[in-house]
């Protein structure tokens, strides 16, 4: 894989050239792998980028393909990535410092002796309204056996899609809710979905739904997983993304980038 060579000057000598660091952005999956939708709108793409994906001070190292996928468990050129696609040397996640203030291009060599870190790509809940930045849908439509129709659906910043959550960072309440639009006037903000985030040993949240309002949002429709959430994921202090999987026709996943207000 020589995509990312051009980024990559000497990890022998461990100096990495022309490496952006990012903080500001956030993490996204689809069917096709892990990607980084940076602060600006623009994605992680063609070489290596240092990620501070919890805004801890501490950023890792990872390389995207020309399509801004992140390349996971696998050598590049010299370099190894393990399964979160973290640059390791003998095992070790490979680190650095993130001062909030360096926004700076990077041309400065790694410290081998970097502290090691858990990339697990998940932080802690936090209370609070976050709402629609970004999303899209993978969606398929089967007609018949012969006849599959296939495509995406991207979804655009929207303030009045938006999620509350309550508790704390260990369980939290969620109720989900999107916008009824009538002749270009928002008319009311009907449930969407509503359930429980509760965090695990792991650091990953376990999900309860409790109303899946499929049909009609003017009554309550329990257990339809049209509206559940399956998972949520790239977790920091101020966003996250969830995960709907739906099978109809053909099916959906629906990814939601959502930012805290």
């Amino acid at each position: 894989m020589n995509i990312c060579k051009k980024m990559l000057m000497a990890v022998g000598g461990m100096v990495f050239a022309i490496s952006s660091l990012s903080f500001a952005g956030s993490w996204g999956k689809d069917s096709n792998g892990w990607y980084y939708l940076n602060d600006d709108g623009t994605y992680a793409t063609s070489g290596w980028q240092w990620i501070d994906g919890n805004n801890d001070g501490t950023a890792e190292c990872y390389c995207f393909d020309a399509e801004g996928y992140l390349y996971t468990n696998t050598m590049i050129d010299d370099a190894k990535v393990d399964s979160n696609g973290a640059w390791i040397q003998d095992g070790v996640v490979k680190t650095k410092n993130t001062p909030k203030s360096d926004n700076s291009i990077l041309h400065q060599s790694i410290n081998s002796n970097s502290s090691s870190n858990n990339n697990s790509i998940t932080g802690r809940l936090q209370p609070g309204t976050y709402y629609l930045k970004s999303g899209y849908c993978d969606w398929s439509i089967a007609y018949d056996s012969n006849h599959i129709e296939r495509g995406r659906t991207n979804l655009d910043e929207n303030k009045y899609e938006y999620i509350i959550l309550s508790g704390n960072e260990n369980k939290l309440n969620f109720e989900f809710y999107d916008a009824t639009v009538y002749n270009g006037y928002v008319t009311s903000h009907p449930l969407k979905m509503k359930g429980t985030f509760t965090r695990k040993s792991d650091g990953t949240y376990s999900i309860s739904n409790t109303y899946g309002n499929a049909y009609d949002r003017n009554a309550s429709y329990y257990g339809d997983p049209e509206f559940n959430i399956d998972s949520i994921s790239n977790i920091t202090g101020d966003s996250f993304v969830i995960h709907n999987h739906w099978e109809g026709d053909g099916g959906y996943d629906t990814y939601w980038t959502m930012v805290k207000e």
